[in-house]
């Protein structure tokens, strides 16, 4: 399989992919409401699914016909297939390939990346970037970046535009560097790691179902692939750097690791074997 960039022709929207992580939904603010063992998991996961499914009616009503929803959180099992409505496949189930970007490839017209959070070490609810245990920066072409600048290289490589982002405050506006397309929805303001103010539910709902009939209304292009992109991690640990180190990333300091490819698909395949190896360390 060629790992070279694709070209979209222009087409009237059908397709639309949807990653949907949980920390960025109005209203969650701790860990314990979006890790199934936590006391607030069941709010938490209400939560998201209202807003899912008023992401999903906003977009059918714009055009939709076919839109697939890659559950892309923790163990990956928090969506409710029972809500969904029915022009909607479900991608669940954890150590998946492509991980949060499971599913997308040149055929989509748009995506969605929704309730997204803030890098490590942002002032951001519940900041983290992937696994907070193992990744305490990533820098892509040494800008800090979190999973919203990660996941981005996919859709890019594609030629698949992002076209909304949600989350909070401080996840909207880093939005900006990594898919400039995208039309971000803030449904809460951070004021800590573990606090935010937060539009109710019902507001935020209504805020991304009038937001996505807006965003696939006026579809932006997508950024332009990064050429030869680099991406940079400082891991938790020198024993998780040397792991990555033995499977061919560069060595650059005790804990940080760098590696380079030729387009950015191939840099998320190669981020995710140096995650998992280094997952291991933090799992013994």
């Amino acid at each position: 399989m060629s790992l070279a960039p694709t070209t979209r022709s222009d087409t009237e929207l059908t397709k639309l992919y949807v990653s949907a992580d949980i920390e960025g939904v109005a209203g969650v603010v701790h860990w314990d409401q979006v890790m199934p063992t936590g006391t607030g998991y069941e709010l938490g996961q209400r939560l998201l699914m209202g807003e899912l499914v008023s992401l999903c009616r906003g977009a059918t009503i714009a055009g939709a016909d076919s839109i697939t929803i890659n559950d892309a959180h923790s163990t990956m099992r928090n969506i409710v297939p029972d809500d969904l409505p029915s022009n909607v496949r479900l991608i669940s189930g954890h150590f998946k390939p492509m991980y949060m970007m499971e599913g997308l490839d040149e055929s989509y017209d748009a995506a969605v990346f929704l309730a997204y959070h803030g890098a490590a070490g942002a002032a951001s609810v519940l900041s983290h970037t992937y696994n907070p245990r193992v990744v305490w920066e990533a820098r892509i072409n040494d800008e800090v970046t979190g999973e919203t600048g990660i996941n981005a290289l996919v859709a890019h490589h594609y030629r698949v535009p992002v076209v909304m982002i949600t989350g909070d405050d401080a996840t909207i506006d880093d939005a900006k560097r990594w898919i400039p397309e995208a039309f971000g929805v803030s449904v809460k303001s951070s004021t800590g790691r573990f606090a935010a103010d937060s539009l109710s539910a019902e507001a935020a709902r209504s805020l991304i179902f009038d937001g996505i009939q807006s965003a696939l209304g006026d579809i932006n292009p997508s950024r332009e692939p990064l050429p030869s992109p680099r991406l940079e991690l400082t891991l938790q640990s020198e024993e998780m750097a040397a792991l990555c180190e033995w499977a061919g990333w560069s060595r650059k300091g005790p804990r940080t690791v760098a590696l380079e490819a030729e387009n950015g698909l191939a840099l998320y395949r190669g981020f995710h074997v140096g995650l998992l190896l280094a997952r291991t360390v933090a799992d013994a």
